[in-house]
């Protein structure tokens, strides 16, 4: 289930399935794979260590192996040569030394820098210029956070490196035609509908959440996946705490909860009656007695929606 190179040297005699395949070694190192088979991984990480250099090829020169990477496989500054990944998620790096053979690898991500500071929109503040919708990009920690405050859409998008914290703030609305991955210690605000064509994939570490709503200002987190969503173990999907302080119907008082979309836990006065649908809530949550409510959290998942992690829009308590 975890695969992890430590060797100079090695060579895959048969094709696998892994969760986790992982090489990072400040030396030279290569790994060869037995040519027509196929090695799938849905958390892929190459990259060569400081000093160092990382080489996937065939055992067979001029003949592919096939690579089945999950989305948003970090494989910078790798070389490569025969490797077909058109079986899986497209393999976008910022660069890479193509030997020749390989498909559905991509150079050129634009990364950002925060070099100026926080807005998205800044060419100064990216690698490669402000994203456009042919951009794989790729939101590394930075002094400065990005943030996003007029629709756009891109390719691509990879947020943190598993590096340190990062978080990405969404006021707008994004649509992402190919593939949406976040990493270990990585966090989106997403305060407007998100959209991914393909794969979303949040590593454990990883959370996404929303601003708290007002009554002015009701944010939710909408999430659109047009194939498969993992939720790896440890990584968290929350609205807790995030309703405001709304008032209204089905607020609870005396000890009992607010009663939206359910009946909220009784109190002195025996909880207030359930309002809103207990099927498909699409609002924020009702205060209790004085704490905020549950935000509203809406996946909308085509494919399968797989869930190791944490899914949670609890009230607060009070």
């Amino acid at each position: 289930n975890r695969i992890t190179v430590t060797g100079p040297s090695v060579t895959f005699a048969h094709g696998f399935t892994a969760k986790f395949f992982r090489c990072e070694q400040p030396r030279e190192v290569t790994l060869r794979f037995s040519a027509g088979d196929t090695y799938a991984a849905s958390d892929l990480r190459m990259l060569p260590g400081a000093g160092g250099s990382l080489t996937l090829r065939s055992t067979q020169e001029g003949e592919s192996w096939f690579l089945n990477a999950g989305a948003g496989a970090v494989c910078d500054g790798v070389s490569v040569a025969d490797c077909d990944a058109r079986v899986g998620c497209a393999i976008c790096v910022t660069s890479y030394n193509d030997l020749d053979g390989n498909h559905n690898w991509r150079s050129g991500a634009t990364a950002w820098t925060g070099a100026k500071g926080t807005d998205w929109d800044d060419s100064e503040n990216w690698s490669d210029g402000v994203p456009t919708p042919e951009s794989d990009v790729r939101i590394f920690p930075t002094d400065n956070a990005p943030k996003l405050s007029s629709a756009t859409g891109i390719r691509s998008l990879v947020v943190g490196d598993g590096s340190g914290a990062v978080t990405l703030a969404l006021s707008g609305a994004l649509a992402v035609s190919d593939f949406l991955r976040v990493n270990d210690g990585a966090t989106m605000v997403i305060d407007q509908p998100l959209s991914v064509t393909n794969d979303v994939y949040l590593a454990s570490g990883a959370t996404l959440t929303h601003t708290a709503g007002t009554d002015k200002n009701p944010y939710k987190l909408n999430l659109y996946c047009g194939r498969d969503m993992v939720v790896e173990d440890g990584a968290v999907i929350t609205a807790d705490n995030l309703g405001g302080s709304k008032k209204g119907a089905g607020t609870g008082g005396w000890g009992s909860g607010g009663s939206y979309g359910g009946r909220g836990n009784f109190g002195q006065n025996g909880g207030n009656p359930c309002y809103g649908s207990i099927r498909e809530p699409n609002d924020l949550g009702s205060t209790g007695q004085t704490g905020n409510g549950g935000g509203a959290i809406r996946l909308e998942v085509v494919g399968t929606l797989r869930v190791d992690g944490t899914i949670s829009s609890d009230g607060t308590q009070g």
